[in-house]
């Protein structure tokens, strides 16, 4: 653990609830959603050179596994702490970052990632100092800010805060890359996201209903993107005639669930369509956890790969130039290592 007080998901009762209380609080706030509005431009950006670029590499699995790994990690650098991309700010935590990790987390910190992770740390101290002081380094309009103000931002939580943006470019980008092999393969679905009216101006539920957009993300996180969640017993669990021990690792199986046909009619169908109306029940479909536990980042991630599908959508057709057979990763299954995509200007 490269911080003391370790994650929030393991602290004791009272620390637990005080700091994802303060957690969720922040998330929420109009500062933090600002910085998740920012998405579509870097999104565009980003695609943008990707489909223009005519080097050796373009259009292989590499150059798209970078543009999906820098997207995401650009993006919670700007929603966590303030620093938009291009700016010295912005540059130096993506550089932290990638010394980190260059290609996701990294689980059995070495003397590397303990170096990484300080510099990560001083320097949005530093930033945050600055900020206080009217330096426009970094924007206000963020997580660590928010907490920041709020007196929340202790070594613990900032500490949180940078693994959290660690494991989440990862997750990410795993989403992103989900959202644009299904995008190749269901392209009339697509062809209507570019022309959907409902998401034209939002990308949340209204009495319009959900947008299409939404509900292709939310059908990715029901097939592919959730796996389990784990947890271990506190005290003896007596469950529909079964006897659970205090101390027992007890894993509740999501994907199983999901695909699950009393639940899901034709499960292994991609069918977006089930998911325009009314959610499901939390007991048939939890790709974010259950009750309390749930994932703070839930809603974010939603309007997050919206955002993405539809600058994919609206901007280009896409095809796959490269594919194969998803793998098992740390988590969930994850696409294609091989996987790379032809953008083509609508």
């Amino acid at each position: 653990m490269l911080f003391g007080a370790g994650d929030i998901r393991r602290m004791a009762d009272d620390d637990h609830r005080d700091y994802r209380k303060a957690l969720v609080r922040a998330i929420r706030s109009p500062d933090a959603d600002a910085g998740v509005a920012e998405f579509g431009e870097i999104v565009t950006r980003a695609l943008g050179a990707y489909a223009a670029d005519s080097s050796e590499r373009a259009g292989s699995s590499e150059a798209f596994a970078a543009t999906t790994r820098a997207m995401a990690t650009e993006l919670l650098v700007r929603v966590f702490f303030g620093a938009r991309v291009g700016s010295p700010a912005g540059d130096r935590l993506i550089a932290g970052y990638r010394e980190l990790g260059p290609y996701g987390l990294v689980w059995n910190s070495q003397q590397r990632q303990i170096v990484a992770y300080a510099t990560i740390r001083d320097q949005i101290r530093a930033d945050l100092a600055d900020l206080a002081r009217g330096d426009q380094g970094i924007t206000s309009t963020c997580i660590a800010a928010v907490l920041e103000a709020q007196g929340a931002l202790d070594e613990a939580m900032l500490g949180n805060l940078i693994t959290m943006v660690d494991m989440g470019r990862s997750d990410v980008q795993v989403l992103l890359r989900w959202l644009t092999r299904y995008a190749a393969q269901h392209p009339a679905i697509v062809d209507q996201i570019a022309l959907d009216q409902i998401a034209l101006n939002q990308s949340s539920p209204t009495e319009q209903g959900r947008s299409l957009a939404e509900a292709f993300v939310t059908e990715v996180l029901r097939t592919d993107q959730s796996e389990r969640l784990e947890r271990r017993a506190r005290h003896d669990i007596h469950f529909e005639g079964h006897f659970i021990a205090a101390g027992t690792f007890v894993r509740l199986c999501l994907w199983e669930s999901h695909h699950d046909e009393g639940s899901f009619a034709d499960p292994f169908r991609f069918d977006p369509q089930r998911f325009t109306g009314s959610m499901p029940a939390a007991d048939t479909f939890a790709p974010f956890g259950l009750d309390h536990h749930k994932c703070p980042f839930a809603d974010l991630t939603i309007r997050l790969g919206t955002q993405y599908l539809l600058a994919l959508a609206r901007g280009y057709r896409v095809e796959l130039s490269s594919d194969g057979e998803p793998y098992r990763g740390a988590y969930h299954w994850e696409p294609p290592r091989r996987l790379a995509a032809e953008l083509v200007a609508r």
